[in-house]
């Protein structure tokens, strides 16, 4: 049993058993659940409840036999339902109740039939993503298999650089000027030690330019001793590998 459900809703079982297969990548860390009615879609979260578990995305299908849009309205207003997230399924002729949907309901997407093929499974991607970045921050990466890789990988370093910059501010005062350039600089070699692709430290020679007047700068210099390293544009350009480069600096500055 995983700590999340994901509930699809529609009355039509050729849908049903359509969306489970393209919603079974997810399968490993949420619990899908699929009813063909309110009624046994209300049962379902009942049990999702009782089990303590948490829906965490609901998928409903509207149209004339089936009211989706009144459904995901009513889960906003209860309390174990209110923080899932929700998407309407709708043939698109019936603009009030997808209106109502979103103005009463929080809806988070809409989708319009016929769907096409893999949209279902990118949405329930980009959903279950944003939820899980709300509601389960300290676990994101868990989620690293199934959902939003690059969302979840930007969002821990966001989070892991927000703590040291909080422990740099209070903590950079202890060091001297010489203590804090060795301790940059010495992160910043072991960093590149493990992976130098761009040969980012290097030797100059006493007659070496390292800028000329005039010319655009686009590098980012630390130079000590004879040595010196920079950071191309490339690597700035790269937010993961920039932010990696940031958080390894802080890490040995701030002894985190």
């Amino acid at each position: 049993m995983n700590r999340y459900a994901l509930l699809i809703l529609d009355n039509n079982p050729f849908s049903i058993e359509q969306w489970r297969q393209e919603l079974s990548g997810f399968a490993s860390k949420f619990d899908l659940c699929s009813a063909e009615s309110i009624d046994e879609a209300q049962q379902w979260l009942e049990f999702i409840e009782q089990r303590e578990q948490i829906a965490a995305l609901v998928i409903a299908s509207h149209h004339e036999a089936l009211n989706g849009a009144d459904f995901l309205i009513r889960l906003d207003k209860v309390a174990h339902t209110k923080h899932a997230r929700k998407v309407l399924v709708s043939g698109g002729q019936d603009i009030q109740a997808i209106l109502s949907a979103v103005n009463e309901g929080r809806l988070d997407y809409c989708l319009t039939k016929p769907l096409q093929d893999n949209v279902l499974r990118k949405t329930a991607l980009q959903e279950l993503t944003s939820f899980v970045l709300e509601h389960d921050k300290d676990n994101i990466l868990s989620y690293s298999t199934v959902l939003d890789q690059q969302r979840l990988l930007r969002a821990h370093i966001d989070n892991k650089m927000r703590s040291y910059r909080e422990g740099f501010i209070t903590d950079y005062h202890r060091l001297s000027d010489s203590e804090l350039a060795e301790k940059v600089i010495g992160a910043l070699y072991q960093f590149f030690d493990e992976k130098d692709e761009t040969q980012a430290c290097r030797t100059y020679s006493a007659q070496h330019l390292l800028t000329e007047e005039g010319e655009p700068n686009r590098f980012l210099w630390f130079i000590t001793e004879a040595k010196w390293l920079y950071i191309s544009e490339t690597i700035l350009a790269n937010s993961v590998k920039w932010y990696a480069i940031k958080k390894a600096i802080l890490s040995a500055v701030c002894h985190l």
